[in-house]
């Protein structure tokens, strides 16, 4: 019973510092006129008495009405302006009551101020900003009461990878954010990061093998880890649109896209590389499982090469049936796979001159992260980009070095958890709530650039453990449960 009452508490608090996504005070001035069809008519109205005027444009239907929709709490004054010899036959103001106005000479209201009603203009949104202020609510008494979700205490072999997962996750939520401050003109091409993550993904992929298991197990497992996410940051920034289609969030529930444009349809864009994650994981286990391993290394040298080849000419363009965010995935993906093979090869090599391969290593690191983002000096393209990270995973995998042995630390294994929870919902902070008060602060943004910075990076980060911990672990035991 208290969860059910701190989540009703909860609905409410939500939904009271949210009204701008679901409410507003708007009103209706309509005009009968002997106006001809299709004439355009200006109407400027103010919400306050020192308020600044807004105008609005409409045209004339057939019967000479020309309604006027008003936004604000108040409306203190407006004014009409129609062509010479226009007679206004009637004027009806429709807003916390319906009542007839009368203009002065000048067509202009200068009466008692007008009290706009109450709307719910966005239904979509009352509910679900409800119904997640609801579940936090619960969700909080519940754990509070019988205990957080926890992780998996088993951790992943290769720690230290996990920490570049988390540097490189940073690098593409920095990416996104410098996109808000463009008139500072910082350089970055934090995008490739997403290269990095599809190279790391072939590379386990080949690692974690293990012929024995179906095709079938193996797409309900990489189903369940994704769409809780993937569903939930589509939800959340669905709330910022005018119209939200149910199509697309059916879409997201199968990572499919009916023309494989995957960065058009969705209301969270960095979406897309789990789609192509998904779909081009599969192909290549299917590959691995179906052939003899000589078969296999032809045939993805082929797939490789070529999506290497169509990505460097033709960057993410969809060409026909070739879709450039598929290619884009296959050769980087492709990519990782030969590097897991380097990898067996390599594990067992005896490092002789300690100093230069600890060098080494130090240098591929400062390089794969300096070389995409800030210093423009250094950039050397996509295909060097690549390179860099097969080197860096490589080096760091292999752990015979200094730098690899210092991040091989439980802790960056525990925070690197959190890496896909605050990629799938970064985008709804920087591309919809931020702005907001990008724009209502820009001044003091743009001379303190740090704060903004800091205040963002700070709330994608909390939203990231929040959902990682109230949406990932919950719902994706749930799904395990009932797909076993």
């Amino acid at each position: 019973m208290k969860e059910k009452i701190f989540g009703a508490l909860m609905a409410l608090i939500v939904l009271a510092s949210t009204t701008g996504l679901w409410f507003c005070h708007k009103g209706k001035i309509t005009f009968l006129t002997n106006l001809k069809p299709e004439t355009e008519v200006l109407l400027q109205y103010q919400k306050k008495n020192d308020g600044n005027l807004i105008s609005v444009k409409k045209k004339s239907k057939p019967d000479g009405k020309i309604s006027f929709e008003v936004k604000g709490r108040t409306l203190s004054y407006f004014k009409v302006n129609v062509p010479e010899n226009t007679v206004i036959k009637n004027i009806q103001f429709r807003g916390w009551k319906k009542q007839n106005i009368i203009l002065n000479a000048q067509n202009e209201y200068t009466g008692k101020i007008l009290r706009n009603r109450i709307s719910i203009t966005d239904w979509y949104n009352l509910i679900v900003l409800g119904g997640l202020g609801y579940y936090l609510g619960w969700f909080l008494i519940h754990s509070l009461k019988y205990g957080f979700p926890k992780d998996d205490p088993k951790l992943p072999k290769m720690l230290n990878i996990e920490f570049l997962r988390i540097v490189f996750t940073l690098i593409l939520v920095i990416h996104h954010l410098n996109n808000n401050f463009r008139e500072l003109k910082i350089w970055n091409a934090g995008w490739l990061g997403v290269e990095f993550f599809f190279i790391l993904s072939g590379f386990l992929l080949v690692l974690t093998f293990r012929p024995e298991k179906t095709a079938i197990s193996f797409i309900k497992n990489r189903w369940i880890r994704f769409a809780p996410l993937v569903i939930f940051g589509g939800v959340l920034s669905s709330l910022f649109f005018n119209h939200v289609r149910a199509r697309y969030f059916v879409e997201s529930i199968f990572f499919y896209s009916y023309d494989f444009d995957f960065i058009k349809w969705y209301y969270n864009k960095p979406v897309w590389y789990i789609y192509v994650l998904f779909w081009v994981g599969i192909f290549y286990f299917c590959l691995m499982k179906a052939f003899k391993k000589e078969i296999v290394n032809l045939l993805m040298s082929i797939i490789t090469v070529s999506s290497l080849i169509y990505v460097m000419r033709y960057n993410v363009a969809t060409l026909g049936i070739f879709s450039g965010w598929i290619m884009r995935g296959s050769a980087c993906m492709g990519l990782g796979y030969f590097l897991a093979e380097i990898y067996k090869n390599a594990e067992n090599a005896v490092i002789v001159r300690k100093k230069t391969y600890n060098s080494f290593e130090l240098f591929i690191l400062l390089f794969s992260i300096f070389n995409i983002i800030f210093i423009k000096q250094l950039y050397m393209d996509r295909f060097v980009s690549c390179i860099s990270f097969m080197i860096l995973i490589l080096l760091f995998s292999l752990r015979k070095g200094a730098i690899s042995n210092f991040f091989e630390k439980p802790v960056f294994a525990k925070i690197a958890r959190y890496c896909l929870s605050v990629y799938l919902t970064h985008w709804v902070v920087i591309r919809h709530i931020f702005p907001i008060y990008l724009e209502k602060y820009k001044e003091f943004f743009l001379a303190h650039t740090i704060v903004p910075f800091s205040l963002v990076l700070i709330s994608v980060c909390l939203l990231g453990v929040v959902t990682h911990h109230a949406i990932e672990l919950p719902v994706t035991r749930i799904l395990k449960k009932w797909l076993e």
